[in-house]
């Protein structure tokens, strides 16, 4: 082998290392300026679905999601909270964000309507499913009407006579999407901001590739 082939060998392998070294650290940067944005979490309860799914072997995690600390949460948003009667962090929908009035309204046979400012948002009904979810379902309902009994400060009176939760400010409400299996503000009371983390940004199914994915939704991300 020449000299002249032996430079040129070690000047690509030398060209080579700094394209890796560059590619390397470029994914460095990425990955600490991603950690620094979003906070990771695992769905381990059945409160979201169908929403967000839960492994049903049990322990192991199902769906993951990852919420943005620095974005602007809005009613509707999927949300990450850390409040003081749960020790891990809670995945839920803000329904109702300071100054609403929310409303849930006995539809008959097991089905329910949550209005917020008078409008709907969604039902939630028991349908064919077993006398556990019916139970389930109703007590929801109950808490409901619990909360109306005990939280003075968050109850308005119309003039109707119907009496509604009303968020005062700083009043954050949080509710799962299944009521039957949640536990949230309605047992709870409304959060204050600082426990909300952040709005849900990426979600992971069970059984996809983790980066692969993540790299799809930061990529929809930006191009939205």
């Amino acid at each position: 082998m020449n000299s002249k082939l032996r430079r040129g060998l070690r000047n690509l392998a030398s060209a080579l290392i700094t394209i890796m070294i560059c590619v390397m650290s470029v994914f460095a940067i990425i990955n600490v300026v991603f950690n620094f944005v979003y906070i990771r979490s695992e769905v381990y309860q059945q409160s979201m679905q169908p929403t967000l799914n839960q492994n049903i072997k049990g322990d192991e995690p199902g769906d993951i999601v990852y919420c943005n600390k620095y974005s602007q949460i809005r009613r509707g948003d999927i949300v990450i909270a850390s409040v003081k009667w749960h020790n891990k962090y809670i995945i839920k929908r803000l329904v109702g964000i300071p100054g609403d009035e929310i409303e849930i309204v006995d539809n008959g046979n097991y089905s329910y309507s949550l209005l917020v400012n008078n409008e709907l948002v969604y039902s939630r009904s028991v349908g064919d499913k077993g006398e556990a979810d019916k139970v389930a379902l109703t007590n929801y309902y109950n808490s409901y009407k619990s909360f109306l009994n005990n939280n003075k400060s968050n109850v308005l009176i119309r003039d109707d006579g119907t009496r509604v939760i009303k968020l005062n400010e700083n009043d954050y409400f949080l509710m799962g999407d299944n009521w039957a299996k949640s536990t949230d503000s309605i047992e709870h009371g409304p959060e204050g901001r600082n426990s909300i983390l952040g709005r849900v940004e990426i979600i992971i199914r069970k059984g996809e590739n983790r980066y692969i994915e993540m790299g799809r939704n930061i990529l929809r991300m930006l191009l939205y």
